[in-house]
Parts: C-alpha cells; sequence; structure tokens
C-alpha cells in the first residue's frame, strides 16, 4: 500500500485511556454505537471519511480497510466483530413475502406459535393470523358421544286437575299444563327409570323406579319428602286409595303402604312373576293383581 495510507493511519490512532480503554468499553450497546454523531468526530477524521465515502474507488477501500484491520488490538478486534455481528442479523422470516412467512409458521405448534409472537412485531403479525389459528383449531378433533338411540323415553303418565305428570326411562319427572303444553318442572332424585307415577295431592306425587324405591315428591319445592324401601326388585306399577298406596314389583310382589306414615302395611306374595298391574277397591278391603305368570 503507498506510504500516504500509513501516515494517516498512523496520524488517526488516538492515544489509548486507560479509563475508556478498557474491556467493558467493548460491551456498549450496538443501538448506541449505531447512533452517535459524526459530528463527534474530529476534523481529520471527518475529512477522511468523506474521502472513503465519495472519493474512493472500490479497490482503495479494500486497501484502507485491510490495513486498518491490521493496525487494530484484540480488544478493538472483539468490539468491531461484535459490532459486525450485530450488523449481519437478519430476520429471514420477517422479509419473505407474508403467504409464503405464514406457511412456514403453519408448521410450528400451538406452543410454538404463542412463542414466535414474542420474537417481533413482524412475527407477532405472522403467528396471530387467522388463517393459522383457524387451521389449528381444524386439527383439534373433539368427539362427542352421539347415543345411537334417544336417551329418554316416557314410561307412564297421570293427570290432576291442569297437571300432567310423566315418568321416563332417564330417570326424570316432568310436570306439565296441559292447557298450554309447558314444562313447568322437572323432578330429578331417581337413580334408575321411572316406570309409574301418580297424583298423592295437587302438590304431593308419587314415583316409583327401576331403583327399587318408591318416592314422594313436593311439587312446590321439587324436592323428595318421603322415600319407601321394600320392594327387592323394579316397581312397576302404584294404585291410591286414599292414604293407601299399592305397588307390585319384578320381585314377584305386591305391597301394601300406609303412605301418611311411610309405614309398610302388608307384603303380598303368590305371584312366580313380575306384578305389572294393581288396583285397589273403593273401601280399602279387596287388591287386584296382574302379574307376568298368566
Amino acid at each position: 500500500m503507498s506510504s500516504n495510507f500509513s501516515s494517516t493511519l498512523s496520524l488517526y490512532r488516538t492515544p489509548r485511556n486507560k479509563k475508556t480503554d478498557s474491556m467493558n468499553d467493548t460491551n456498549v450497546s450496538m443501538s448506541d454505537t449505531v447512533t452517535v454523531s459524526v459530528l463527534n468526530l474530529p476534523t481529520e477524521a471527518k475529512e477522511l471519511l468523506n474521502c472513503y465515502r465519495h472519493r474512493w474507488t472500490d479497490s482503495k477501500r479494500n486497501e484502507f480497510l485491510e490495513q486498518l484491520i491490521l493496525s487494530l488490538d484484540p480488544r478493538q478486534i472483539y468490539f468491531v466483530s461484535k459490532y459486525l455481528s450485530f450488523k449481519q442479523q437478519k430476520d429471514l422470516v420477517g422479509l419473505l413475502p407474508r403467504k409464503l412467512a405464514l406457511k412456514i409458521l403453519s408448521h410450528l405448534s400451538v406452543r410454538g406459535l404463542l412463542i414466535a409472537c414474542k420474537v417481533s412485531k413482524r412475527w407477532h403479525s405472522l403467528a396471530s393470523s387467522n388463517t393459522l389459528w383457524k387451521t389449528k383449531c381444524h386439527e383439534v378433533t373433539i368427539h362427542v358421544p352421539v347415543p345411537s338411540k334417544p336417551n329418554w323415553n316416557v314410561q307412564c303418565v297421570t293427570c290432576y286437575g291442569d297437571k300432567v305428570a310423566t315418568g321416563s326411562a332417564d330417570q326424570t319427572i316432568i310436570i306439565w299444563d296441559i292447557h298450554t303444553g309447558v314444562m313447568e318442572q322437572t323432578l330429578t332424585g331417581h337413580s334408575k327409570g321411572v316406570w309409574c307415577v301418580q297424583f298423592f295431592t295437587k302438590h304431593l306425587l308419587l314415583s316409583g323406579s327401576f331403583d327399587t324405591t318408591i318416592r314422594m315428591w313436593n311439587l312446590r319445592t321439587g324436592q323428595t319428602t318421603r322415600t319407601f324401601f321394600g320392594h327387592m326388585n323394579q316397581v312397576l306399577c302404584l294404585k291410591l286409595r286414599g292414604t293407601l298406596m299399592v305397588s307390585g314389583s319384578q320381585d314377584k310382589m305386591a305391597k301394601l303402604w300406609d303412605v301418611g306414615r311411610t309405614l309398610l302395611v302388608h307384603t303380598l306374595s303368590g305371584h312366580s312373576a313380575a306384578v305389572f298391574s294393581v288396583d285397589m277397591s273403593e273401601d280399602c278391603q279387596v287388591i287386584v293383581t296382574a302379574a307376568g305368570d298368566k
């Protein structure tokens, strides 16, 4: 290289200051370095920088940089390498056309997309795309079991004035308005299907269930007030006369109850199959039963 370059280099090497020439100086953030104004340079340095930018050819610039690099000490080399590393960083995905960038991000998991949102504003815009999230939602399959047949089946019905009560295999009892057909109330408590219902009063209802129990319901509160235990199998039928009730069951028995006292009065046996129907005379002196034993 020509001698004028050497003299120029020696002219503009500033004296070292122990306080400012430490390794800590190289840790100044790159953003701070980039914003240093040319106005802070000495006049000679400004002239040299102007020549480098506007007068020299590429060949001359390369020669100058070569000599400049050779004159650097290790700490200055570290600073330059760190600065160049910062300058060479590029957001390759962010620089791509949006459609192509979205295609790349579509291969990320949901967790990956959430992390990508934190990289930069550009990535946040891409990773928040409705197109991406719509695809992710379609990838998630939620299996909702659909019964092959309805899980309800009305098994019995009874009326009292303007109210209708129905018992169902879905373990519920529903109270309806007979004039409007509007469902007024749903009673839940039985653990199996309800096979027979009968009103005791306007506001008290009796029900027999496959769970072997008979329940009395208060229609004002919708709660069970009494439970009758005694049958060993499904309760299939009921009949009320005053405060007395007869029930028939799959256990081949018919039972007479005092409803007012929740008391089992008598058990009637003799059938060899389930008792499907029961009735009682007006004076409660005769009970009639029908069963599957013919």
